[in-house]
């Protein structure tokens, strides 16, 4: 229910706030304003870093990130925005952050040590753009890492202001005392060596997942088997075939080679041979113990019942009939379908009894009821049963569009990036990362 009045809250501060559809209309920090006074020291100045024109940011927590993102500026060179809107209208974010970092030109022509954090409230996603030079500090997965342990535990909670400071933070601890020289051709090439680096990490964490997988699978695999075997050696202890029969015969079913689609297509197959096994084994009578034999469909017709006899007719159980020599002994022995459709008839008792049909009588409306009727009727003693049923009348849906939807991003509209902006003419790498929550 939480979650629900949250996204509604989304909904409708989006509704009010307007979506910035195009990267010139989120407000650039560094020419919106010049300088703010710290609350700790009012002769020491802090630069603006951070676009928050919806407000997701608390005034308290914005001035904390500035703080900290100026310091990363004047001690370590390092550029960082922080932007934090409702929404970007149907934009990819990260196509989105790619043409925004461009448009400012974020981190130090010679270095490319720029950094961008862009969080989405509407599509519920955070992303890190990296210069060049940045990337090489703060490669994809660290970036990523970051936003998982500092940012989302934060934002799945809804608080977004806290969680966005906490990032700041844990940028400024990855960023802080690391230097990039330049972005020319022996970056190129430690660039490639980390590249190598971070590829062969990602193999070896692709390899652990792998071995995690076929363990579990392995694993997996092995209960189905076992499961399997103890059911043999349970059909094995019993002397009587038909017990063999039904204990082996829930193995038979294809579901198991859904379950375990590995080694139960063979155990399958196994199941249905020694159901055919089982089912003709040769018996010996329990009256006189001589041996037995079992009749044909035809043969067998004289000793069936005609319930019997029409239980095989609609396949709801098929009957198999065992006689000694001199028919002193007769056994006869039922297997049931599993799915026939038939159920046991209230009048006769045998399983011939089915639904003829489900129809609808009336229909539902708005404003009334409707009505069906089913029938039920048994092909061995043609006993029927006719039920008559309510059927609940319709409800309309109680999800209603809001016109509020059509708003544009006017209150935005005025602010242009780049113009009178004092970033440092950085481009991007293309490289960083993005999460959901």
């Amino acid at each position: 229910m939480v979650r629900i009045i949250a996204l509604l809250a989304i909904l409708v501060s989006t509704c009010s706030f307007g979506q910035f559809t195009d990267v010139r209309q989120i407000p650039d920090p560094k020419s919106s304003s010049s300088t703010k006074n710290s609350s700790n020291d009012s002769s020491e100045s802090t630069r603006d870093y951070v676009s928050n024109p919806d407000y997701i940011i608390s005034s308290e927590d914005e001035l904390a990130i500035n703080k900290i993102l100026t310091d990363l500026e004047i001690n370590h060179s390092f550029q960082v925005a922080f932007v934090a809107v409702n929404s970007i209208g149907n934009n990819v974010i990260e196509d989105f952050a790619v043409d925004l970092f461009a448009e400012w030109g974020i981190g130090n022509t010679d270095t490319d040590n720029g950094l961008l954090v862009l969080f989405v409230q509407d599509q519920r996603l955070i992303r890190f753009e990296t210069g060049e030079g940045t990337s090489t500090i703060l490669p994809d997965t660290k970036c990523y890492a970051i936003q998982q342990q500092y940012m989302i535990p934060y934002f799945k909670n809804f608080q977004y202001s806290t969680g966005l400071l906490m990032g700041a933070q844990a940028i400024n601890d990855a960023l802080e005392d690391k230097i990039i020289e330049s972005t020319g051709e022996d970056y190129d090439v430690s660039y490639e060596e980390l590249s190598r680096e971070w590829e062969a990490e990602e193999k070896k964490r692709r390899a652990a997942r792998n071995r995690s997988f076929l363990i579990g699978l392995s694993a997996w695999h092995g209960v189905g088997l076992i499961i399997f075997i103890i059911a043999l050696i349970y059909a094995r202890l019993k002397h009587d075939p038909y017990a063999k029969y039904s204990i082996v015969k829930w193995h038979a079913l294809w579901i198991w080679a859904l379950i375990f689609p590995v080694t139960h297509i063979f155990v399958v197959i196994l199941a249905k041979k020694l159901k055919t096994r089982y089912r003709d084994m040769i018996r010996f009578s329990d009256l006189n113990g001589e041996i037995m034999h079992k009749l044909t469909e035809t043969e067998e017709d004289k000793f069936l019942s005609k319930g019997q006899i029409t239980e095989e007719l609609v396949r709801s159980i098929d009957y198999d009939v065992w006689i000694t020599e001199k028919s002193e002994d007769v056994l006869i022995l039922p297997y049931k379908k599993l799915f026939s459709g038939y159920t046991k008839c209230p009048s006769c008792k045998f399983k011939t009894y089915k639904k003829l049909y489900d129809k609808t009588l009336k229909s539902p409306t708005y404003s009334s009821a409707g009505q069906g009727e089913r029938k039920y009727s048994c092909s061995n003693c043609k006993h029927s049963k006719t039920t008559k049923y309510r059927i609940a009348k319709l409800v309309r849906s109680s999800t209603t569009s809001s016109s509020r939807s059509g708003w544009s991003s006017s209150r935005s509209g005025g602010y242009s990036g780049g113009g009178g902006s004092s970033w440092g003419g950085g481009s991007s790498s293309g490289g960083g990362a993005t999460s959901g929550w």
